[in-house]
């Protein structure tokens, strides 16, 4: 007796126990973070985010000298990139960490809709047999007109009976098949729901950790990993303020992550690290010299300097003054931004400020009137430091009003941009074709180019006028110029003149070609 009582009890004890396990690893795949893991810290990155977690792990024996703890990652969550180290030193260390994927689906809804689609279903019958009743009793009343009645007066009132009865019935199922055909709609709505769910399958990483050392109940782990669908990109806002002669530059981040878990009070940072160059140098290419190739399509007068300035911005150099509100922390190759702590809920995407700045700067309006009679309004700036900006979308601004939006980037202390057209400043380019005359097997042509500049506004402004300057790619053509005013800033390719110009002023600025090559030389006459 004794014997069985206790073969009875060790069954009990065992079927007990693979219940409870049972119990617990269910519990464990259906909330696989109930182990309490949330983020502690996060560091954004472009495209990825690293994450640090804390967790209590509780610890099972595993043969005799070691001990398992088991505890779940994202599906987002690149398991090769984890690191995992005991926050506390207690004797215990880490001999082996192993992951799988776990896939599951989310049973408690599929269920959920299945009772929903079988309630719909009883009401959906109950609707179709009202229906039934009712076409049955408009059946009814329409073979009563059949009937044959005895005086006047019966006719009457049964005609009476029908029509009211008939109105009443017809009524109902008017409305029934209204309400039928709405619960249709509702059924194949929650049906299409429940396909999607059952096709749905939520993927987790279950990572196993194996300790040796002496036997404890729990550990308190740290481990850090990546993970995907998370990022930031850089906002920039650049006001010019040109009567004051500063531009405002505001730096935002734009952080999003869709972990599917919100992140409250985490330790916020971004990184900013340095796209990845060529590992080896590019092989050389040979130095040729020989011959220029001559161009059909002679366009010899334009240089590359020349080239119409971009609406917004040509961005060449850009700056930074003031102290920002988030913590800097340079590295070797990336810079990272400690933004405190923030709360990032999971599909959502925040902006985050970084830095404000005010850049002193020199506004001209640039006009190049052989392309254009159109001024652009170009700031430069030449900051104490150099500067470092990463590549993002700015918002252009001119006094709080915007222009338009661009990529922008900037590395160093000196920096170029555009800010649009000024409407109140133009030029227009004249060719007064001169002279043409023979002397001793030469032709000589003499023209004049005139720029006609006004500033119609009620405020003075800075101008430089760019023209191409006359080249001769021939040595048997011979040319000279003569400018008045002279010009400002010496160069070989382009002839540039600076000035002020008060509000409502004209001015005209002449230019004096002499041409001379030989008779015989069909020369291109861009002039006319």
């Amino acid at each position: 007796m004794k014997f069985c009582i206790t073969f009875g009890g060790k069954r009990m004890i065992k079927h007990y126990a693979w219940i409870c396990t049972m119990a617990i690893a269910v519990f464990l795949c259906l909330y696989p973070f109930s182990a309490g893991a949330v983020p502690k810290e996060v560091t954004i990155y472009p495209e990825s985010a690293q994450i640090l977690e804390e967790t209590k792990a509780h610890l099972n024996p595993v043969g005799k000298d070691l001990q398992r703890a088991v505890f779940f990652l994202p599906g987002q969550a690149d398991p090769n990139s984890l690191v995992t180290c005991l926050t506390i030193k207690t004797g215990l260390r880490i001999k082996d960490q192993t992951w799988r994927q776990v896939i599951r689906r989310d049973d408690e809804k599929i269920n959920k809709l299945r009772k929903q689609i079988q309630t719909l279903k009883s009401e959906r019958n109950t609707l179709q047999s009202i229906i039934f009743s009712l076409e049955t009793q408009i059946q009814f009343w329409q073979y009563q007109t059949k009937t044959k009645s005895k005086t006047l007066p019966e006719s009457i009132n049964m005609a009476s009976s029908i029509g009211k009865n008939i109105q009443k019935a017809y009524q109902n199922k008017l409305y029934h098949d209204t309400e039928l055909e709405k619960l249709n709609k509702q059924l194949k709505g929650i049906g299409d729901e429940l396909n999607q769910t059952v096709a749905q399958k939520e993927t987790f990483w279950e990572v196993t950790i194996l300790f040796s050392g002496p036997k404890m109940p729990e550990a308190l782990l740290t481990y850090r990993y990546f993970l995907s669908g998370c990022g930031w990109q850089s906002m920039y806002r650049i006001d010019a303020r040109v009567r004051e002669k500063q531009i405002l530059f505001s730096w935002e981040a734009a952080i999003w992550q869709n972990s599917g878990q919100d992140w409250n009070e985490v330790d916020l940072n971004i990184s900013t690290p340095q796209p990845v160059s060529s590992i080896a140098p590019p092989d050389l290419i040979p130095l040729v010299i020989k011959q220029r190739s001559l161009s059909k399509n002679n366009s010899g007068r334009r240089s590359k300097k020349a080239d119409t300035p971009q609406a917004i911005t040509e961005t060449e150099n850009q700056p930074e003054t003031l102290p920002s509100v988030p913590d800097k922390v340079g590295r070797g190759t990336f810079s990272l931004w400690r933004l405190g702590k923030k709360t990032l809920p999971t599909g959502l995407r925040q902006r985050f400020k970084i830095k404000e700045n005010v850049w002193p700067a020199d506004f001209i309006c640039l006009i190049r009137p052989s392309l254009s009679s159109q001024a652009f309004i170009r700031a430069t700036v030449n900051l104490h430091e150099s500067i470092e900006i990463s590549h993002g979308e700015a918002t252009f601004m001119i006094d709080g009003s915007a222009l338009g939006t661009q990529a922008f980037s900037f590395t160093g202390q000196e920096g170029v941009f555009f800010f649009g057209i000024d409407p109140f400043v133009t030029a227009n380019l004249f060719y007064k074709p001169g002279t043409k005359t023979f002397f001793e097997n030469k032709q000589v042509y003499k023209l004049d180019l005139v720029v006609d500049v006004q500033n119609t506004g009620t405020f003075p402004v800075k101008v430089r006028i760019e023209e191409p300057c006359p080249l001769s790619n021939d040595d048997r053509v011979k040319l000279s110029f003569q400018c008045d005013p002279p010009i400002s800033v010496p160069d070989n390719e382009i002839l540039i003149w600076t000035f002020d110009m008060a509000a409502g002023q004209k001015k005209s600025i002449f230019t004096a070609i002499n041409i001379t090559a030989p008779k015989n030389m069909n020369l291109d006459q861009w002039w006319q």
